[in-house]
């Protein structure tokens, strides 16, 4: 069983075995000496050994006797503790997978094999478990061996914007157990982490310099960029920036920019060219020092409205509003229609559209009793619609399969009947176009219908952005083709109809049966990870040692039996030194 020392300068106690040895060498041994009157006993008393005191080595159970009480002393003052054998020391470390992460993934993992290491050396048993902040379900490791949590480490990388750890450190304390510890491995002491969680902090202030924005645009018949470059340190900054493209680079130009401060760049995509990389000399956050982008040109929206339509000016402007949308004469050749309909008319309701329910009601009011949003669907989200105002007036009822976005006490106001969007009320008697959140829904609506309509397109997004294409089940597996400047280092995987971006700032194309779907440039958009003017350094590991003590280590249970034996030493020691002045 391993042993603990809680008090180690117990042990000083040895110490006094030094003067011990000395008194027993100077030590005088009592002589006997027969006279045969009394008179020659003052004469012999007044008579003085000149020379050395000091006496020869000899055997003394006293002396012997006093340094096993000694040692008994100092066994006590150290105050032993020693490991349960029997109890399994559970550790469960949750790496942070925020982007700042990914300029200390070297100093991370010293940090965990240090800690892995202390708990080895400190537990008879340890069994680890490491878990990522942004992934839900299985850790990266789980088992008992410090060399493959130490590989483990090598699957983490640390992409994601800022989010919360929160849900993933109670999964951790699942995994732990109650006496289980639980490790919070972060850059930045910016959560409030629950009781119980030890904080191990390995970032450290540094000056970054990177792409905070970047977009293309078309101006005058011709295709530009636009990127804003700010420096987070606390520094002045030199860089150089240049624009990379598969035909060549662009000549590097130095920059200066004062600590806090942003500069604008512009300019034009190269003849030819419909992708581009602005690139910054690289510093220790290398994930926004390089911005592609592509011409970005988005699926088309075919849009129609009857001419004689009571909405149809304010559903013109509404359309209008609407990147990517054009007008078409043909209801059949739209992709959607925004019309107004009576609730007791025939009409498709489920295909894709902007259905309006016409309303003969009088009286205008509130609503009363506010609404309620019971939904959590995706085009709900961080809407508000207080101070909605409509008419009374016969409504459709909706149905068992259709999705309620809002509801009024029993009246199901807006919601989605197959693909049709339906407002249920009167848009001309409703304040309904002065309420933000309607703009937001439709332009979400319109957003939903581009992704799902085939056809080739071309985003700039961010890394690791959720996508969606139409994918054809009957036409073989997808693929996404990533790069980084030339094409001679391409990943590829195989993807489903919704899939992510890369995690790395790099251009990707998805291809399906020889057809190209999709031309995209991601890149590393959140500025709040870019900014390391708040990131520290932190763990105490003796701390740490002393709590894994407390927690898996017992007091010594024979501690009342030793101090017996040293009182029990003690007066033989005493009786062995009477025994020999004797």
């Amino acid at each position: 069983m391993n042993v603990y020392f809680a008090n180690p300068l117990g042990w000083t106690a040895l110490l006094a075995a030094l003067p011990l040895v000395y008194l027993h060498f100077f030590r005088r041994q009592t002589r006997k000496r027969v006279v045969n009157t009394l008179f020659l006993v003052d004469k012999a008393s007044q008579n003085r050994e000149a020379g050395n005191l000091r006496e020869r080595w000899r055997q003394s159970a006293s002396f012997w006797l006093q340094l096993l009480a000694l040692a008994l002393l100092a066994w006590l003052l150290s105050e032993p503790r020693w490991a349960n054998s029997h109890k399994l020391g559970k550790v469960a470390i949750v790496l942070d997978s925020s982007a700042s992460l990914s300029a200390f993934e070297t100093k991370a993992a010293e940090q965990v094999a240090k800690l892995g290491e202390l708990m080895e050396r400190r537990l008879p048993q340890v069994e680890f478990t490491l878990l990522e902040s942004g992934q839900r379900g299985a850790a990266l490791y789980r088992g008992r061996k410090l060399a493959d949590l130490i590989d483990g480490m090598a699957s983490w990388k640390p992409r994601m914007g800022s989010h919360s750890a929160l849900q993933r450190l109670k999964d951790a304390r699942e995994w732990a157990g109650r006496d289980g510890v639980v490790v919070w491995l972060s850059d930045q002491d910016n959560l409030d982490t629950p009781a119980g969680v030890e904080s191990l902090l390995v970032g450290e202030s540094i000056e970054n310099v990177g792409v905070a924005g970047a977009r293309s645009f078309r101006s005058d018949g011709a295709d530009g960029w636009r990127a804003i470059v700010t420096n987070y340190g606390r520094e002045t900054a030199r860089r150089e920036w240049w624009l990379e493209f598969e035909g060549g680079k662009s000549p590097s130009k130095l920059i200066e920019i004062e600590a806090g401060k942003s500069l604008a760049l512009e300019g034009r995509f190269p003849e030819g060219e419909t992708a581009v990389s602005i690139a910054l000399s690289a510093d220790a956050f290398v994930l926004d020092d390089y911005a592609p982008l592509v011409v970005e040109r988005g699926k088309v929206l075919s849009v129609w409205i009857p001419s004689g339509d009571p909405n149809a000016g304010l559903f013109h402007r509404l359309a209008e509003s609407m990147s990517g949308s054009r007008f078409v004469e043909k209801a059949e050749e739209a992709d959607l229609k925004l019309l107004t309909v009576l609730p007791d008319a025939a009409w498709d309701g489920t295909g894709p559209g902007i259905y309006f329910v016409a309303s003969d009601g009088e009286n205008s009011r509130p609503l009363a009793g506010g609404v309620n949003v019971p939904s959590n669907h995706e085009y709900n989200t961080s809407l508000s619609w207080e101070g909605l105002y409509l008419r009374d007036g016969r409504r459709l009822e909706a149905a068992a399969n259709d999705l309620v976005l809002l509801w009024q006490d029993a009246e199901a106001l807006i919601f989605l009947r197959g693909e049709a969007l339906v407002f249920n009320f009167e848009l001309r008697e409703s304040n309904l176009d002065r309420i933000p959140a309607f703009v937001l829904l439709v332009g979400r609506y319109f957003d939903a219908l581009r992704e799902r309509k085939p056809g080739f397109a071309s985003v700039n997004c961010d890394i690791g952005q959720s996508l969606v294409l139409p994918l054809s089940q009957d036409r073989g597996t997808a693929q996404l083709l990533a790069w980084r400047g030339d094409k001679t280092d391409t990943d590829v995987m195989s993807i489903g109809p919704r899939f992510e971006a890369p995690s790395e700032p790099a251009f990707f194309r998805v291809e399906q049966a020889g057809e190209s779907l999709m031309l995209g440039a991601a890149r590393f958009a959140d500025v709040r990870e870019s900014n390391f003017q708040r990131a520290s350094s932190r763990f105490d590991f003796e701390a740490f040692d002393a709590s894994l003590v407390e927690s898996y280590y017992d007091a010594d249970f024979h501690s009342s039996f030793w101090l017996l034996c040293l009182g029990g030493v003690m007066l033989a020691a005493w009786a062995a030194c009477y025994r020999e002045n004797l």
